[in-house]
């Protein structure tokens, strides 16, 4: 009777055994990134990239990587939720998602805590000019995307229009809220020597921007350089067709003129106005290894296209997860001395840019931008040669012509 009970036993307390077993030991990180809200459209996809990226790295440190995630639509939210990661979920790690105003809030709290936000691709000059020792930034600032934008300009002014520096007319228009966008684009062409330049800016509440073109089109610029958000911009934009007003070259700095929102506006507004951006998955595959592998795998996991911000997302998880790893431990200043050597060079990462950085923890190698070029409803890159995928069409023709 005994030797029958003894696997009868084992037999009931294997269940329990196997219930009380400890879970699977992780290495935990965090993201915190607006997930609803005005900004969860750039929110998501930055988590979208995160989340592949760490399934894409699988571990640290021999453990499975286990992502912790925050909403934070606002900057009182942003506050509330990186002190809860650091604090009540312990985390030494928390990657920066979109939102520039509240990487400005969540990052003082890392610095509180001494612990690493490490950021991915918000833009704003200032989020690393403070002398913080725990932010870090992948993406590149503002800055670096108004000297493309007159990089741009220098190529496409002799080119398309047949004119120097001091004989182009600009305009640079936005309201004022995107300022600190414009500002670094007015002081380069200032630089270039480009002196026939005006700035128009408009309240951001304006609904009704008939005054604004008007004021434009009779100043005949040879180049229209626009700085706006969705609203404003798609407004604009449907004015500038009923008006039948179309300048030469049309260029936008980002923001709604390279989201696919702008294509909602039909391929007679949309067509032919060109966008400044980060490097995008529109490029050349040829100039970022793995780029063609990321889209195809982003769009069978999430059921659509990637973003920008997206691909800068994985592409910066991945540099700092793999820079991590080297660092042995979650340790923070372990951390921190692994990322003052890191020094991947451009072109080895999917997103194009490399990674290593300056005294203000500001990554160099995230300096180049590319302008796409809007086609029958199709985001294209059409600028520098090597990153572009089609041919530049300019100048543009009035929308009466089309």
């Amino acid at each position: 009777m005994r030797n029958v009970l003894v696997p009868i036993l084992a037999a009931l307390l294997l269940p329990a055994l196997a219930a009380t077993a400890p879970a699977q030991e992780t290495t935990r990180v965090g993201l915190i990134t607006p997930l609803t809200g005005t900004l969860s459209f750039g929110g998501n996809e930055v988590k979208n990239g995160v989340t592949l990226a760490i399934e894409t790295k699988k571990t640290l440190f021999g453990k499975p990587i286990e992502l912790v995630i925050a909403d934070a639509p606002d900057s009182t939210a942003a506050v509330a939720e990186m002190e809860r990661l650091h604090s009540r979920e312990d985390l030494a790690v928390v990657f920066g998602g979109y939102g520039s105003a509240m990487e400005e809030a969540w990052q003082k709290v890392s610095e509180r805590e001494k612990k690493l936000c490490l950021g991915l691709v918000n833009w704003a000059d200032k989020l690393t000019e403070g002398g913080l020792q725990y932010f870090y930034r992948f993406a590149a600032p503002v800055k670096v995307l108004g000297s493309e934008l007159v990089g741009f300009v220098n190529f496409a002014a002799p080119e398309y229009l047949k004119k120097s520096p001091k004989d182009v007319k600009i305009i640079v228009a936005n309201p004022d809220l995107t300022g600190y966008v414009t500002a670094p684009i007015l002081a380069d062409l200032k630089k270039f020597g480009y002196t026939n330049v005006t700035h128009e800016t408009y309240p951001s509440d304006l609904k009704d921007f008939t005054s604004v073109i008007l004021k434009i089109r009779r100043a005949r610029p040879d180049i229209l350089i626009l700085s706006q958000y969705t609203a404003d911009g798609m407004a604009f934009r449907r004015q500038m067709v009923a008006m039948d007003f179309e300048p030469p070259i049309l260029l936008g700095a980002g923001l709604i003129y390279d989201q696919p929102e702008f294509a909602d506006l039909g391929p007679v507004a949309a067509d032919g106005a060109l966008a400044v951006s980060f490097t995008n998955p529109m490029m050349n595959p040829a100039v970022a290894p793995g780029l063609e592998e990321y889209k195809e795998e982003y769009i069978r996991r999430f059921g659509h296209p990637p973003l920008t911000h997206a691909l800068a997302s994985y592409a910066g998880a991945l540099a700092y997860l793999e820079t991590i790893e080297k660092a042995g431990s979650m340790d923070v200043e372990k951390i921190r001395a692994e990322l003052a050597k890191v020094n991947i060079p451009e072109g080895q990462t999917a997103a194009y840019w490399g990674m290593q950085f300056d005294e203000n923890n500001q990554n160099v190698l995230a300096k180049r931008c590319v302008v796409a070029q809007w086609k029958k409803g199709e985001y294209v890159v059409v600028w520098p040669e090597e990153f572009a995928t089609q041919k530049l069409e300019l100048p543009l023709v009035p929308f009466s012509k089309r």
